[in-house]
């Protein structure tokens, strides 16, 4: 089978992976699916590409997922002139003018 898992920074997943079935919980969280070769991985490999395993930097899924918490309820509650962003009209929203003609 596979020899003992070493805690790594996943530069693709941009986070601590300190398990294998952490790693699966991670990108069933980010909606990612793993892709490759049955057979020893990918069968795309460019081996001058490859760096390695990273050494930890500390930054886990659930750092990643407070990160985004913290960005959706500054973006809920950002204001400009008292107004919500989220109630500002959408760039792509058609602007509603008056004719002068």
């Amino acid at each position: 089978m596979w020899g003992a898992f070493e805690p790594h920074h996943d530069e693709g997943l941009g986070v601590v992976v300190r398990g294998r079935r952490e790693r699966k919980e991670i990108m069933k969280g980010m909606g990612l699916v793993e892709a490759g070769d049955p057979v020893k991985g990918s069968r795309n490999l460019d081996a001058n590409a490859q760096v390695g395993k990273q050494p930890s930097d500390g930054f886990t899924y659930s750092d990643l997922q407070r990160v985004r918490e913290n960005e959706r309820k500054h973006r809920d509650t950002a204001s400009v002139n008292g107004k919500l962003i989220k109630d500002l009209p959408s760039p792509k929203a058609p602007i509603k003018t008056k004719s002068i003609i």
